[in-house]
């Protein structure tokens, strides 16, 4: 009988050691899973961080991209706006050019309006006197001839 539990001292000591080393193993899995799985939430977390980065990069590359394609339109109103002014530029000094000419040529005839009118003004005057001379020599010679009637 001391041989079968020495034998069955041996089996449990063997036992023993297959459970304890079992349980080494099982702690050693468990270890590994643990840091698996926070080698994989790590990976997770900078992935979803990534993921974050490239979204707002790529938000602000459509907002440049808007911004662009407003500034390109901002700068085809500007241009319409620029050309819309040059060409109102190029009208205006037109018209103005247009402006003096015609205020020359109203400037010249009211000079010569002035002239002719001051030219007429002293004909009227002289045809005046002219008049008074006539009409005093007419009463001389009326009172010439009622006094050879008399």
């Amino acid at each position: 009988m001391d041989n079968v539990c020495a034998q069955q001292r041996r089996s449990l000591a063997s036992r023993s050691g297959l459970q304890e080393k079992h349980r080494s193993e099982i702690a050693s899995l468990q270890q590994q899973l643990k840091q698996s799985v926070d080698a994989r939430n790590q990976l997770w977390d900078e992935t979803n961080a990534k993921l974050a980065q490239a979204q707002a990069s790529f938000e602000k590359e459509r907002e440049a991209l808007k911004s662009s394609q407003n500034l390109s339109n901002t700068e085809e109103q500007y241009n319409q706006l620029q050309k819309q002014f040059e060409d109102f530029k190029k009208h205006s000094a037109t018209a103005e050019l247009e402006a003096k000419q015609k205020l020359e040529v109203l400037s010249n005839q009211l000079l010569l309006a002035e002239e002719l009118k001051s030219d007429l003004t002293n004909k009227c005057s002289g045809l005046e006197q002219r008049e008074t001379n006539c009409q005093l020599e007419l009463r001389s010679l009326q009172q010439r001839v009622c006094f050879y009637l008399w």
